[in-house]
């Protein structure tokens, strides 16, 4: 992801992500075993901590679809801060020239 177009300047966040995408997914593995599926608690926190992982997810995709909609209407207000501007092909329409 280019630098200058990320929600957030610094790379940590992401970096977050990631590792915690990782770890929650072998986390997740463990809730197939059919060994533990009798401690009912461990279960339960294993599918809340996939609720964690999957709601980490959605804001990673919500920017991702608010630049698509930026990109493919460029005369819409910033909608993620930091976005670089781009230039609008169209003719102006402004008529007090």
């Amino acid at each position: 992801m280019r630098t200058d177009c990320r929600l957030f300047k610094s790379p940590l966040p992401y970096y977050w992500l990631i590792a915690s995408n990782l770890a929650l997914r072998i986390s997740w593995t463990y809730k197939l075993s059919s060994h533990l599926r009798h401690l009912r608690w461990l279960v339960l926190s294993i599918s809340l901590l996939e609720v964690f992982r999957r709601f980490q997810w959605a804001f990673v995709r919500l920017e991702h679809e608010l630049r698509k909609i930026q990109h493919a209407h460029p005369d819409l207000h910033p909608l993620v801060p930091n976005t670089p501007k781009r230039k609008s092909s169209a003719l102006s329409l402004d008529t007090h020239s």
